[in-house]
């Protein structure tokens, strides 16, 4: 009799479950053909065709190394095909293990429907959800173009208009489509969006290199970044990756023996940090990208450029470092606490051209103010701008022996209608221990070295003011520089750049190079859309080059900066320059040959004022030229000026030796 009874109860269940299941597929059978059909009130499907994803655009270093990058969404987007197994089924295995059986899954997953159906009943709350990657994706493209994705409270009726979006989706794309759009679009915390960046960012590599543990907190972060957050929430992304890992194994994507090794492990992040040395070459590669055109469109929404530089990082974070500990200990030392000295440094390299650096500041995150290339950080040279007053005379002719008056001169300041001499404008010397006010009848040379203001203003009547500015133009100075005497000795602005630029010119035995430091631009595709060779310029001779390098040798072994580089084993030649009242102070110098550098410094306060009595460019900037000098030949071979121009030098030196 009970037999019978659980004969009959087997035969109804049966007829029952017969029911659900022809009721549940003529469901999802009319469900299908009305979805698929039915799209008079669904946003344009044709919006995957269209997508053009917010992608970054990536600054390269000189060694190829990503420096930086300018994104509205932090993203690189991957191929289907170049996604790693690894990686495509840890996502699968969590969030849609049937995507790829079209038979079951053309949108919607009924099986996957059903189940959370029956679990969130017996539950009596939701515990199960059944969104499939499309569903997910559909959710992502149209939140801006359907209310019922940003009302979160309509959950059916956005499930509805959800799950036919997704139908239509895979209507018109193929499935490797969709999950390209889906692993590229998906936002995985810490600002960036794709799986390619999050690779990046979490464990500095790139997707390809990933082990199973790094891809399954890949996955573990599609359903909450923040709540999953490796780096914050260390305990819940731990409990979430192994829930990923045990679902791979349950999906033969790995073994069981596997899953019970990993899930024992500790997550090993190696988050990437962008270096913050190169920040204020970041800035001076953005002002480069808009002067060539390349709109806020082309560089942070649409993005996609591989930027390419000639920023030597190991030489971006000597320089960037070295001029912060200076001006620390110079705002430390004078208890700067209001307005504190601010300075810049560019290091370009010898017979190229190429900037191996720029720092605008002591620290980018406190002041943007790029004073290493703004055009509102032009300020005067000083006595820096005295290479080009010594160079004109070199080509006109004039040699190291050849006297020029130090003397008290009167000169025609201002005039009145009439030619009447209204106002005499009588140039000083900076006042030293060491020297008198005026020397009286010197060598041309030690005009230079000593860095004599009313010999070069002499000089400088001698040849001619208008042939000093032709000078500087001709060496790279795109300044306005004004047609009277005191631009001599430095007192038309110049930026930092430029000035840099035009002292390269002696150890490039007299040849230009316009300064740059974007040489290549190629869209995300690899398509070159710009590339810069270095071209030289022939500006002055070989000869006249060679005895102003003798001249600055002579400045860092007797001159106006031999204290800070007596005892360093590079040899370097510069000049040092002080402006008046000391409100700026500068220091140029280079080391020889090819394999050379040529570096600029200035220091000075943002609101001109004065620096401190005494204070010169060769106290306070050369010692920073020093040091970076040290640092970039600390384990490379020291280069030598020639034979030539040291024995030139020595004669300098020792001018009655024999």
């Amino acid at each position: 009799m009970q037999v019978e009874l659980i004969k009959k109860v087997v035969f109804y269940l049966f007829l029952v479950l017969s029911a659900i299941v022809i009721l549940v597929i003529a469901t999802g059978g009319i469900f299908f053909l009305y979805a698929y059909f039915k799209t008079s009130d669904l946003p344009n499907i044709k919006k995957l065709s269209d997508l053009k994803l917010n992608r970054s655009s990536y600054i390269y270093s000189k060694d190829e190394k990503i420096a930086g990058r300018f994104f509205y969404e932090n993203r690189d987007p991957v191929k289907f095909k170049d996604i790693p197994p690894l990686v495509k089924n840890a996502i699968l295995a969590t969030e849609d293990e049937r995507f790829f059986y079209s038979f079951y899954h053309f949108g919607i997953d009924p099986i996957s429907i059903v189940r959370a159906f029956v679990h969130n009943t017996l539950a009596r709350r939701t515990v199960s959800g059944a969104s499939t990657i499309t569903q997910q994706l559909t959710r992502q493209l149209y939140e801006n173009e359907v209310p019922e994705f940003r009302n979160r409270e309509v959950r059916y009726k956005r499930k509805w208009k959800e799950a036919r979006l997704a139908v239509q989706l895979e209507k018109h794309y193929s499935k490797e489509e969709i999950f390209e759009a889906y692993v590229n679009y998906v936002y995985l915390g810490h600002g960036r969006f794709g799986v390619v960046e999050a690779g990046r960012y979490y464990f500095s590599r790139e997707l390809k290199d990933l082990t199973i543990p790094e891809a399954a907190i890949l996955a573990a972060l599609i359903k909450s970044p923040a709540r999953f957050s490796p780096i914050n929430q260390e305990k819940a992304a731990i409990e979430r990756r192994n829930r990923v890992l045990m679902l791979m194994a349950e999906n033969k994507f790995i073994t069981k023996e596997e899953y019970e090794q990993l899930k024992l492990e500790r997550i090993s992040l190696n988050v990437s940090k962008t270096e913050p040395s190169f920040a204020y070459a970041k800035d001076f590669v953005r002002r480069v990208l808009l002067e060539k055109g390349y709109d806020s469109e082309k560089i942070w929404h649409r993005g996609g450029l591989k930027v390419k530089t000639t920023i030597d990082s190991r030489i971006q974070k000597i320089a960037t470092e070295v001029l912060k500990e200076h001006l620390a200990k110079l705002n430390s030392d004078w208890k700067n606490d209001k307005e504190k000295l601010e300075g810049a440094v560019v290091v370009i390299e010898n017979f190229s051209g190429k900037i191996a650096a720029v720092v605008g500041g002591h620290d980018f995150a406190e002041t943007k103010y790029n004073r290493a290339v703004q055009q509102s950080a032009i300020r005067q040279p000083g006595s820096a701008f005295k290479i080009f007053t010594y160079a004109t005379a070199l080509k006109e002719g004039w040699k190291f022996n050849d006297k020029i008056c130090d003397c008290p001169i009167h000169l025609p300041d201002t005039k009145s209608f009439h030619g009447q001499v209204l106002k005499w404008w009588s140039p000083k010397n900076y006042r030293e221990k060491s020297h008198p006010d005026f020397m009286g009848l010197i060598d041309t040379s030690d005009g230079f070295i000593l860095s004599r203001n009313v010999a070069t203003i002499f000089l400088a009547s001698r040849i001619g003011i208008k042939k000093v500015i032709e000078t500087a133009h001709e060496m790279g100075i795109k300044s306005k520089l004004d047609p009277y005497l005191p631009t001599a000795i430095g007192a038309s602005s110049v930026g930092l750049l430029e000035l840099t630029a035009a002292f390269s010119v002696f150890p490039n035995q007299g040849s230009y190079y316009e300064p740059v430091i974007v040489y290549e631009i190629a869209d995300s595709e690899g398509k070159i859309l710009y590339q810069k060779e270095p071209a030289a310029k022939n500006v002055l001779s070989p000869e006249v080059a060679e005895d102003m390098t003798v001249l600055m040798r002579a400045v860092t072994e007797i001159g106006t900066a031999k204290l800070t580089f007596k005892g360093i084993e590079q040899k370097v030649a510069g000049k040092t320059g002080t402006t008046n009242e000391s409100r700026d102070v500068l220091f140029f110098g280079f080391t020889p040959g090819a394999g050379g550098y040529t570096i600029g410094v200035r220091l000075g306060y943002d609101m001109p004022k004065s620096i401190g009595a005494r204070q010169t460019g060769g106290l306070l900037a050369a010692p920073i030229c020093r040091r970076i000098v040290e640092e970039i030949y600390k384990d490379n071979p020291k280069a030598s000026f020639s034979p030539a121009v040291e024995e030139k030098v020595q004669k300098l030196i020792n001018p009655n030796a024999s």
